[in-house]
């Protein structure tokens, strides 16, 4: 089946599905596999840091939205 709907990721790279509808959960199961072992040592510590920072934004501002900071 292909998708319905395709951009690049973030990198420009490879290309990502945005949608798709998955005709059994073993077909579901295995797209979340493959994107999981897609994901790479660098995106994981970005993730990691942009995390701590909207922490860190969440409770210097107590509580409120961190968005507009970012």
């Amino acid at each position: 089946m292909a998708p319905t709907n395709s951009r690049l990721d973030n990198t420009g790279q490879e290309p990502v599905e945005a949608h798709r509808r998955y005709q059994t959960n073993d077909e579901l199961k295995d797209a979340v596999t493959a994107a999981f072992a897609d994901i790479t040592p660098q995106q994981l510590r970005k993730m990691s840091q942009r995390t701590w920072r909207r922490i860190q934004l969440c409770i210097h501002n107590d509580g409120a939205h961190t968005y507009p900071l970012d």
